[in-house]
């Protein structure tokens, strides 16, 4: 059986993923001349030292409880309990931050979470129940004996479970609606798949940390519920493993999975300074998928012995990142800890990492104080930090790596920077920043009566007032300036306001702007403009009407996860607003102008039925309505296969035509006009019920993997056909069959050359935990496929299989073998200095299949070069050639073959050419645009697109060669169109160039005769399209050789099938004009050129001497 993965990482070092491991640190023993680590289990524990008795008092609760349709709930078990501030989980903050609760997924705090673990082992950090009572028959409760202020209630029952989180203990009409339970059950082993027995298992609302412990069976199993649907997480713990924390829990895949205990593990490493060991000095660790605070204590952390040598105890499987400082010299790397390793060795490099010191000023070269400068590293471990200038505007990064820096820089009152690609050396020189002013519009945004307004969105644009005409004296398109115009190219900058309803803007340019405001629950303002600078600028938000209601059953029930949208009418094709109900079924649309609306209700799964209600809003009033849905049909049946074996686990899907299916709406199973899915899961009878259908014929579709839905094809639907099988049924159906065919698949058993099984491998990326080393995956199509099989610390195998329809291809024990390691270093060919930040890649070439022209090649193995420019691949196969490949930015990539003898390489790469330049149009105005850079050769080379940024451009590690420099046609905010004339650049091998692009404005214009699609009358030749290049261009003789000539020198104009050029520059130029000869029907061109003068019209006079172009029709 295959067994998803559940990674379980030190709680000391805790990543971003929902599978946690606490620590549980051993003390050395006595005379221990090993480095040690400092344990932080020694810490007290946050809360008093015995759990403190639940509070008692003399108040009653009372309430009902009812199930989903309305009905009352009788022998429902509904409980009480407190969160106890400053004691249980959730009234504990999580480490510094005090709005997050202890107990919250959201909680990452590794200190935080060690005293997670340790209050759960002593019994300590629960929300305690406080009473209980079981509902009569009319669904009645009391809660007696309760203290003052609030509790959560808890209801549990077989028709479902509720939780409130926040009840007072006075109220006495509490309505409690029962919804779906959740169980949470899993097994426990540890990895070897071996049940853990007797473990201990907590586990915990994240809201509200009231316990639910249980122990694992004889088989490691356990089952917790039913409870409330909900945040929960989970603790798990044994003596002898480490504690697994999981948060996020979904009770499916929790069931789904093994949950795996792993025994404690250790890091073993060594510090050096060139090469010599680094006696005391502190070592830190973490999970790589977590970056601490730069304040914050790692709980693993180790001082180097006389030798430099340290040990990390306690630690899972896992990646982390460790770290070591003596005084300036820093040093960091990353390591993996595999399941299959009782330890791994490390080397940290002190001087791989340095610090960096730098400047930020303005343009006038004044220091800019609390400027934010954030650094992100690109080297082994790559990260991200933030530092503040002082008032000298200098500020320090104490930790940037060698190599490939980006920066950026944001301060008030100036426009952002980014700069992409620093590079740090040993030594770094000081960096300075400048920031450009920024043009600052500062304001206010209230409500009618005066009062600020709390994070309102504040959008501003250059208004298109400030230049009303184009060019050409027309007057400029799209006054209005509307953000939301789709062919509006104005740059739109969004801000928020404060708590004090105030908000600044850095804009980039002066002049009169546009802006609006936007809040929820308010009216959008109307565009209004303001100048810039400006600094009491006063928008005022006129509160808008609300509607607010339930959804409801015909009899009376509240529904749930119904979306609910108010529709102006006129507007049928766009909701307004919408909103889903709530457990009670209720919602709530704000905001709303007055006017004429529909609102309708209709289920998220499923289509039709729907409700609707015509509303009419004045002012600012909130109307309340109830709107009720009719229950619809149900459609219910059997899947099973060809044998008639029942098929559990098959996703059903119904899908029911829309009403207004004019226009087609696509899904996951093909495209149609349809309401989304309503959808089930078989149960292990291979039964299934579809509810809430359309008294009309729907279609269904099966998902389940290797098999595959036996149906006639949909005659007489061509728009909605799709490669997903589909057969119709009518809604109400209680006997729909279902037949499944079983595509095939392929089974097989890994194992060591000792033959001894790997348990924990991937075949094709698909993890499995299997005790005897089995697999088996079932194939979407039969035919050839390739298998890739791969085991931690062992060469990975890659197989062609062939797979027979509806036959497992039984591939036996296949043996996975250490293999070889190959190790290298990428030097400088021309300083022989070391480069880090290369990525060496393997790639293994794959049998072509009968047919294919061009073999495909699979990734083998990946590396990054370290600070020392060192690599090592992954294991591969013994025995095997494939091919390497390294790339960097600034360099050229360079490749070669690998023999199977190689274990060590040193590669050498040069570096590449430097491209940088500005686009400007013909003012001088920076220009944001599309670039590309085409080599010239050989034709069909693929193109670079260029990173640019507010008009200034760079591309690194280019080739050698001839290349063009082309600038897509961008449009102006006030409507023109602005063209630039591709640019030939030649660059040598690690040639530095500075290039700068300006719009065409030169003053001839070349009008080139026949119009489009005049006829020929002597050769029957429609003219169809007109190229211009600049200078003498050669004719082409192939329809691919006039493209590519089109793709890199051609001049833009309006289309390429206009035949006049403008803004001309003088000189030389080639015009082609291509046609099509209906007589002799082949494409065809006329190639000629003619000299412009800087300023005026010039029209040839074209007498077209045709010549044919070989190639295919485009």
């Amino acid at each position: 059986m295959r067994r998803p993965a559940v990674v379980a990482l030190m709680l000391g070092v805790i990543g971003l993923s929902s599978v946690i491991a606490v620590v549980t640190f051993r003390a050395p023993d006595d005379g221990d001349a090993t480095p040690t680590v400092s344990r932080p289990s020694s810490r007290e524990l946050p809360g008093p030292s015995e759990p403190t008795p639940p509070p008692r008092g003399s108040l009653s609760l009372r309430g009902r409880v009812l199930t989903e349709d309305g009905a009352p709930a009788q022998g429902v078990e509904v409980s009480a309990s407190r969160a106890l501030p400053g004691e249980s989980l959730s009234g504990l903050p999580c480490g510094k931050d005090v709005e997050t609760p202890l107990s919250s997924s959201a909680c990452e705090d590794p200190r935080a979470l060690h005293d997670l673990r340790g209050l759960i082992d002593e019994g300590r950090g629960t929300a305690p129940l406080l009473t209980r009572a079981t509902t009569a028959q009319d669904g009645t409760f009391v809660l007696e004996g309760l203290p003052e202020g609030s509790v959560a209630l808890w209801a549990v029952g077989p028709q479902g479970s509720a939780l409130e989180l926040d009840v007072e203990t006075h109220a006495q009409d509490v309505e409690l609606v029962l919804q779906p339970s959740a169980v949470f059950s899993s097994r426990v082993v540890d990895e070897a798949v071996r049940p853990v027995v007797d473990a201990s298992v907590t586990l915990f609302h994240a809201e509200h940390s009231r316990y639910f412990e249980t122990r694992t069976d004889a088989e490691g199993r356990f089952r917790i519920g039913p409870l409330p649907e909900g945040d929960y997480a989970l603790v798990v713990s044994s003596p002898g493993f480490l504690t697994a924390h999981q948060t996020n829990l979904v009770p499916e895949e929790l069931s789904a999975e093994d949950l795996v205990l792993h025994r404690p593990r250790r890091i073993l490493g060594q510090v050096l300074l060139d090469e010599r060991p680094v006696p005391g000095v502190q070592v830190r660790a973490h999970d790589s998928d977590y970056e601490p605070e730069s304040d914050a204590e790692d709980p693993l952390t180790s001082i180097t012995d006389a030798d430099g040598r340290f040990i990390l105890e306690d630690m899972a499987p896992g990646s982390y990142v460790l770290r070591a400082r003596r005084g300036d010299q820093q040093g960091e790397t990353e390591t993996t800890l595999a399941e299959e390793q009782a330890d791994v060795e490390v080397t940290l490099h002190l001087g791989t990492v340095v610090k960096v010191v730098g400047q930020v000023r303005d343009e006038a070269g004044q220091p800019i104080p609390d400027a934010l400068v954030t650094l992100n590293t690109h080297g082994d471990v790559s990260t991200s930090t933030d530092v503040t200038t002082e008032a000298d505007g200098r500020f320090v990064f104490n930790s940037a790596t060698l190599g490939h820096n980006d920066f950026t820089v944001s301060a008030v009152g100036h426009q952002f920077l980014s700069v992409s690609d620093v590079v740090v050396t040993a030594t770094p020189a000081p960096l300075d920043f400048t920031l450009k002013r920024a043009f600052v519009m500062e304001g206010l945004v209230t409500d009618t009566e005066g009062n600020p307004l709390t994070e309102a969105e504040v959008i501003a644009m250059p208004s298109r007032h400030d230049s009303k005409l184009r060019r050409d004296g027309t007057p400029a398109s799209f006054e209005a300036g509307d953000v939301d115009d789709p062919f509006n190219n104005a740059e739109s900058v969004y801000t928020s306001t404060d708590e004090n309803g105030r908000f600044v803007h850095n804009l980039a340019e002066p002049g009169l702007h546009r802006l609006k405001a936007q809040a929820l629950g308010f009216l959008d303002t109307e565009w209004q403009q303001a100048p810039v600078p400006s600094q009491d600028v006063r928008l005022v938000m006129k509160r808008g009407a609300s509607v607010e209601g339930t959804v409801e059953t015909t009899d009376g029930a509240p529904l749930p996860a119904i979306q609910v949208s108010l529709v102006e009418d006129g507007k049928d094709s766009a909701a307004t607003t919408e909103a889903v109900t709530d457990a009670r079924g209720a919602f709530s649309l704000r905001g709303m102008a007055p006017g004429r609306y529909s609102l309708r209700a209709i289920r998220n799964r499923g289509g039709p039925p729907r409700a609707s209600l015509s509303v009419v809003l004045v002012g600012a009033e909130t109307k309340t309505v109830t709107l009720r849905l009719e229950p619809g049909l149900s459609l219910s049946g059997l899947v099973v296969d060809e044998a008639g074996k029942p098929m559990p686990g098959a996703e059903i899907h119904a899908y029911v035509p829309s009403e207004d299916g004019a226009r087609p709406r696509f899904f996951h199973h093909g495209r149609s006009p349809f309401h989304g899915a309503s959808s089930a899961i078989t149960d292990e009878q291979g039964r299934f019920t579809l509810e809430h259908l359309s008294p009309t014929p729907c279609r269904l579709s099966v998902r389940k993997e290797g098999y595959q839905l036996i149906a006639e094809p949909l005659q007489g639907d061509e728009s909605a056909r799709s490669r997903t099988p589909q057969v119709i049924a009518a809604a109400g159906s209680t006997n729909v069959k279902l037949v499944l065919r079983y595509q095939g698949g392929i089974r097989g058993r890994l194992v060591r050359e000792d033959r001894t099984p790997i348990t924990r491998f991937e075949v094709n990326e698909e993890f499995f935990r299997e005790p005897d080393g089995t697999f088996h995956i079932p194939v979407e199509e039969p035919g050839r496929t390739w298998l890739t099989l791969e085991a931690p610390g062992l060469a990975r195998v890659l197989r062609e299989v062939h797979v027979e329809p509806g036959q497992d291809t039984d591939l036996g024990d296949v043996v996975l073998k250490a293999g070889r390691r190959l190790r290298g270093r990428v030097l400088d060919a021309a300083t022989s200095a070391p480069v880090v930040g290369v990525e060496v890649q393997a790639y293994l070439p794959l049998t072509p299949s009968v047919g294919e022209e061009d073999p495909e090649e699979q990734s083998l193995a990946h590396a990054r070069t370290a600070a020392d420019g060192a690599f090592e691949l992954p294991p591969t196969e013994s025995g095997t050639s494939f091919r390497l490949e390294a790339s960097h930015p600034d360099y050229l990539p360079l490749s070669r073959q690998v023999g199977p003898g190689e274990t060590t390489l040193e590669l050498r790469v040069s570096t590449g050419a430097r491209l940088d330049g500005t686009v400007k149009d013909r003012e001088g105005r920076p220009v944001s645009t599309f670039l590309y850079l085409h080599p010239l050769s050989p034709a069909g080379a693929e193109a670079v697109m260029l990173e640019e940024d507010s008009g200034d451009f760079h591309a690194t590690g280019l080739a050698p060669g001839e290349y063009t420099l082309i600038a897509r046609e961008t449009t102006t905010q006030q409507g023109d169109t602005v063209r630039f004339m591709p640019l030939r650049v030649k660059l040598g091998p690690g040639e530095r160039k500075v290039i700068h692009l300006q719009e065409l404005d030169g003053g001839a214009t070349l009008k080139l005769r026949p119009s489009p699609l005049a006829t020929n009358p002597t050769h029957a030749v429609t003219v169809l399209r007109y190229h211009l290049f600049a200078g003498t261009v050669l004719a082409p003789s192939t329809w691919e050789e006039l493209e590519h000539l089109a793709e890199t020198l051609g001049i833009p104009t309006a289309s390429d099938t206009t035949s006049t050029f403008e803004h001309l520059p003088a000189g030389r130029y080639t015009y082609v004009l291509m046609g099509r000869n209906h007589l002799a029907p082949h494409w065809v061109i006329h190639r000629a050129e003619v000299d412009l003068p800087a300023q005026g019209v010039v029209t040839p006079d074209i007498q077209p001497t045709w010549l044919p172009l070989s190639s295919s029709d485009p």
